[in-house]
């Protein structure tokens, strides 16, 4: 087989090892029921309609007024709704993720191929799920898809939009109704999640620096700021809503509502929570670490097209400045998103939500691991000419793609075959979880009020379910006795 049929092989090859993973995740979804919240925004929809129900949440539990919305209208579905949520949600992250990758590989000059883009997406995604404690609960559970994983896909499509913008040759002015848009949508996306609405505001706070700082003469500057400007001003309007919630006050148990620390107050726990969570990722969780932290670095060493000037040192300085601020750009914007948690409960975030801290890192992470591969590329090239000779690159290139492929036997292709093994576990929760919905309704019909059902394995770890939720989603005023199913 010829060299240019060769790579292409490898890349396909690739791409599968990385999708096993999350074609896995996508079929257990197929067997996805509700649980645990399902029960209770279902049920309060079933009694007191469909505005009704915003309304209650909003004045008893908390402001994600956006939530609440889109819980709602796809309850009205049915549960048989949620069973798509998961394959749903995994396709259009990766359509996301693909389209942000194609717009930066565009932006910086990098000539892959589709399918390495396709490649980088499903990297930043399998890393994204695997290094969670409670994958389940972000991508399985409806209530985790719509509250920390829909605004991250929302957020994924709007930059690579915008990137798509930057990338025109001519030069962009938003017209004001993709401004008012823009500012819609990212009210939208702010009334999901709190953790996600500090989250898009920082990032638009910073972009919104940096492209202020670019010269005057860049023919994108004025357009660019107008856009995320839109979305800063979208983003604000969204926390001052969730901020004036009085459900707030009756879920924290704060009767005078959210007490706003002082910085000084802030900085110490909240550090520390992030430095926990760092920790635990990289001790729980080693082989998705080392293929984001690996693969990137790899690739950019051995196959970062050579460039045909010298290498000076004026390069390398750049390149390891650029490390080093963007480092620093990626700490700010994880450690910021620890803050509403604290703010609210003064304590850590719960770890369904750190899908948004860990999504960031997995997507920068490897942006930042290219860039040390690249820099390290061109500084042995600096060093001695020995590295750009031929065969050296090509005895490097085919090391690179050895560890490379050792990296994804170890990390993507165990990870599906753990997944394999455990499907069958979501197959009979869903047929339990079936037989148990026909009792309870069946106890409904009848007007039973003290019903005997059956507990079912928590998979999700939300804990067990509750005769609460049940009385409100089933209508069995009575008391509810839980026995359970194993021996």
């Amino acid at each position: 087989m010829t060299k240019k049929n060769l790579r292409p092989l490898l890349e396909i090859i690739s791409v599968v090892i990385l999708a096993l993973p999350l074609a896995m995740v996508a079929w257990i979804g197929f067997y996805t029921r509700y649980v645990s919240d399902d029960f209770l925004t279902a049920g309060y929809l079933r009694t007191l309609g469909f505005w009704g129900s915003q309304y209650y949440w909003y004045i008893t539990l908390s402001g994600r007024y956006a939530f609440t919305f889109l819980v709602n209208l796809i309850e009205l579905l049915g549960p048989g709704a949620a069973i798509w949520l998961p394959v749903t949600s995994l396709a259009l992250w990766t359509v996301a993720l693909y389209w942000l990758f194609d717009g930066l590989f565009k932006l910086v000059g990098l000539p892959y191929s589709r399918l390495v883009r396709l490649g980088a997406a499903l990297l930043v995604l399998y890393t994204t799920l695997r290094t969670l404690a409670d994958w389940q609960q972000v991508i399985l559970w409806q209530t985790g898809v719509l509250t920390y994983t829909l605004p991250l896909i929302g957020l994924t499509f709007w930059s690579a939009w915008f990137l798509a913008r930057i990338n025109k040759s001519e030069p962009y002015r938003p017209r004001w109704h993709t401004l008012l848009l823009t500012v819609v949508l990212f009210w939208i996306l702010g009334g999901l999640s709190e953790t996600s609405l500090a989250f898009q505001t920082t990032l638009l706070g910073l972009a919104l620096v940096l492209f202020c700082l670019l010269p005057a003469g860049y023919m994108h500057r004025r357009g660019t700021s107008l856009l995320l400007i839109a979305g800063l001003a979208g983003s604000l309007v969204a926390f001052f809503c969730v901020l004036a919630a009085p459900g707030n006050s009756l879920r924290l148990g704060h009767p005078e509502g959210i007490r706003i620390p002082s910085l000084i107050e802030l900085i110490y726990p909240t550090t520390n929570f992030a430095r926990h969570y760092l920790k635990d990722l990289f001790a729980n969780s080693l082989r998705p670490v080392a293929c984001l932290l690996g693969i990137p670095a790899l690739i950019a060493f051995g196959f970062h097209p050579q460039s045909k000037q010298k290498t000076t040192s004026r390069d390398l300085i750049w390149l390891t400045g650029f490390l080093l601020l963007f480092f620093l750009a990626i700490m700010l914007v994880y450690w910021i998103c620890f803050t509403p948690a604290y703010v609210a409960m003064r304590a850590g975030p719960p770890h369904r939500s750190m899908v948004v801290m860990f999504f960031w890192l997995s997507l920068t992470f490897g942006i930042e691991s290219y860039v040390l591969g690249l820099t390290l590329s061109r500084t042995a090239q600096w060093i001695s000419p020995f590295f750009q000779r031929a065969h050296v690159l090509k005895a490097i290139r085919v090391g690179v793609v050895l560890v490379t492929f050792v990296l994804l036997m170890l990390g993507p292709l165990q990870a599906a075959q753990k997944l394999w093994r455990i499907w069958p576990e979501y197959r009979q929760f869903a047929t339990a979880w079936d037989a148990r919905d026909r009792l309870a309704r069946q106890d409904a019909a009848k007007g039973i009020n003290n019903a005997t059902l059956p507990q079912l394995d928590d998979l999700y770890d939300l804990g067990p379910d509750t005769s609460r939720q049940f009385a409100v989603y089933y209508g069995l005023p009575g008391t509810i006795t839980f026995y359970s199913t194993n021996p």
